[in-house]
């Protein structure tokens, strides 16, 4: 039996709904808790160095509300599980986005025709040295558990009709053929190794959710329900997944555990 905490945000709902549809089918292999927390209250959620993760005591009392309704409980010890695995701690879409529509990396240009050449050397440091920046804090490295991380959702591709001004970077980068896709890709890479260097690993999001643009394919966002009482979200919210999207993630985690076990134990053989 392996055992699993996930932590994060409100974009835990698709996998927490994911987990009510396939749960009878993997319950006598995997351990499964959830406990998360949508904004504001998931930005006051701390971590002890007893491996304890939730709200502070001192915490806002209708914060305190709304993590205890998600979840039954304020807090949760980590270190009870084997593995965390950490929705949503970080996003590099926007940064990304901006890049491509300013730089001209793959000698292709920018749609806009106005973008600097950068090197494809100078443009990979741009992108690792974002990613150290994203890192966990150390205290996370003093875990017991092994910490696995996941990048936010990409936006829905459905974000490129948005006549929303907050989402017109990332429409304009996806608008310009695949070269968004690339850099994300990179950025996925770099992030990834910067986690391996500190211990820690990172979940990508499963390649056959996405579009072409390098966003999440529409059919994954539709659909989508709210983390604090399964209210569907407007039909203009592009940011968060459904739960066909978090089955996909749940078995593109649990076959990466799999693996790292069945690995183990041939070392051990």
């Amino acid at each position: 039996m392996t055992s699993v905490t996930i932590i994060g945000s409100s974009h835990v709902a698709a996998l927490k709904t994911a987990w009510a549809r396939i749960s009878a089918e993997l319950s006598d292999r995997i351990s499964l808790r959830f406990f998360a927390a949508p904004q504001p209250a998931y930005g006051k959620l701390r971590l002890e160095p007893c491996g304890r993760y939730g709200l502070p005591a001192d915490a806002d009392a209708k914060d305190a509300v709304t993590v205890e309704k998600v979840n039954g409980a304020t807090s949760v010890d980590l270190n009870a599980a084997e593995h965390v695995v950490w929705v949503s701690q970080n996003s590099a879409l926007t940064f990304c986005a901006r890049l491509v529509n300013k730089l001209d990396v793959y000698g292709d240009g920018p749609a806009m025709e106005r973008g600097t050449l950068v090197s494809r050397q100078a443009f990979s440091a741009f992108l690792g040295a974002h990613a150290e920046r994203a890192l966990p804090s150390a205290a996370w490295g003093q875990l017991k558990a092994r910490l696995m991380v996941t990048l936010t959702p990409r936006l829905s591709e459905t974000v490129t009709g948005s006549s929303d001004p907050t989402h017109r970077v990332v429409a304009q980068a996806a608008a310009d053929g695949d070269r968004l896709q690339r850099a994300l890709s990179q950025y996925e890479q770099a992030y990834a190794q910067a986690l391996a260097r500190n211990g820690h690993a990172l979940l990508p999001q499963p390649v056959d959710t996405l579009a072409a643009n390098g966003l999440t394919a529409a059919a994954h966002c539709e659909g989508s329900v709210r983390l604090r009482d399964n209210s569907a979200h407007p039909a203009e919210d592009h940011a968060h997944m459904n739960t066909d999207f978090g089955e996909r993630m749940l078995r593109a985690l649990f076959d990466r555990l799999a693996g790292a076990r069945a690995a183990a134990e041939h070392q051990m053989t």
